[in-house]
Parts: structure tokens; C-alpha cells; sequence
């Protein structure tokens, strides 16, 4: 039965950015591999999918703000792939074949399956973290929804995701359940995939 990973087969490809990816065989098909995915923002039209709203009152002074993020799993890019593929040849696979990391999708609640949104400004001023229930199918998306933030939470964002240098750091968590057999033993592995993420680009926020 294919869908299920040898834990025994756990591997790192270490890319070209020095960015370390985990990999696994199947347990039936050693052909088959499985990619852990690295966690990030969501992007829609080429930009974070992150929206920031501001409360004023009639003299233009700040009340509250909220934000809303998606988070996502990037699939390993095809370089990564070629790599991994090149690596599984050298072990004597004549043929790797990727397919998706087989995330178990029901009988398992947010204590198993969650992912995490954390955000801390350069000065240690304020930091948050959040945890969501991604979608347990495609690329795990999860929404986050921060309301009640302060001006300096809301500026921070700001300045985050305007590309100010030294604004601040994001990190991001993902911890799913995938099916595993190891030495004959059938398992549930969990997986805690985080990443402190970088993101350069600029984009107008909505007030």
C-alpha cells in the first residue's frame, strides 16, 4: 500500500541557499519520495496575501487595528526535486517519483495538526503568536485573524511588509500528521516544520 512513508528512509538535500530539506521514501514503493514542504506566506498576485485595517477616530487618531494573513507549505521548487532525485539515483532508485507529503486529513484534531504565526519587532517591544488550523488538504493553508492589535503592532506590520530593513522578524510553524511505518511497526509522524520568513517585497496595505 502506497501512501505511507519509511520513516527508517529520513534524508536532507541541502540546496543551493543552504536551505535543508527532509525526505522520505515509500514504505511499498521506494521509487515514490515524499518532501517535507517549507512554510510560508501565502502570495496572490505576486504579493503576501496580508491585509491590514485601521480604526481612527474623527480627528484621525488611532484607536485599534486587525490583520489578516494566510500562511501556506511552498512544495519543494524543481531544483530541490532534481537534487533529491540525484541523491535517490545514487542509492540505486532508477526512477524517483515525487508525490506529495500524505498528511492525514481526518481522525486528528488541532492538537496534532496546527500552524503557528509568530512576529517580534527588531527592539523586543512587542511579539505575538498564533496558532490556526490549516486546511488539512493542498498546500495547508491557515488564516490568521489578529484583532485588537496597538499602533506599534500595527506599524510593525507596516514596516514588515513595506521591506524596511531591520523592521523585525516572522516566523512560521507548521506541525501535521502523515502515516509512517518504521521496522514493521505502523506509526503517525508528526512533523514541527518551522521557518523564520523573509519576505522583501513591497505592497500597499489596505486602511
Amino acid at each position: 500500500m502506497t501512501g505511507i512513508i519509511d520513516a527508517a528512509t529520513q534524508a536532507e538535500y541541502k540546496d543551493e541557499a543552504g536551505e535543508i530539506w527532509t525526505y522520505f521514501q515509500d514504505s511499498a514503493n521506494s521509487a515514490l519520495y515524499y518532501v517535507v514542504q517549507a512554510p510560508g506566506l501565502a502570495v496572490s498576485s505576486g504579493a503576501p496575501r496580508f491585509h491590514l485595517s485601521e480604526a481612527v477616530d474623527t480627528d484621525k487618531n488611532f484607536i485599534t487595528a486587525s490583520c489578516d494573513i494566510t500562511t501556506e507549505l511552498k512544495p519543494p521548487p524543481p531544483t530541490v526535486r532534481a537534487g533529491i532525485e540525484a541523491a535517490l539515483k545514487a542509492k540505486g532508485v532508477a526512477s524517483p517519483i515525487y508525490q506529495g507529503m500524505p498528511y492525514l486529513s481526518t481522525g486528528t484534531g488541532p492538537e496534532k495538526n496546527w500552524a503557528q504565526f509568530s512576529f517580534a519587532d527588531a527592539g523586543g517591544t512587542v511579539s505575538q503568536s498564533h496558532r490556526a488550523m490549516p486546511s488539512l488538504t493542498g498546500q495547508q493553508q491557515a488564516n490568521f485573524n489578529l484583532s485588537g492589535l496597538t499602533a506599534t503592532e500595527a506599524q510593525f506590520f507596516k514596516d514588515y511588509f513595506s521591506g524596511v530593513e531591520n523592521a523585525g522578524t516572522v516566523s512560521i510553524s507548521y506541525c501535521l500528521t502523515v502515516p509512517a511505518h518504521l521496522k514493521g511497526v505502523t506509526a503517525r509522524v508528526q512533523f514541527n516544520s518551522a521557518k523564520a520568513y523573509a519576505y522583501q517585497r513591497t505592497f500597499k496595505w489596505v486602511s
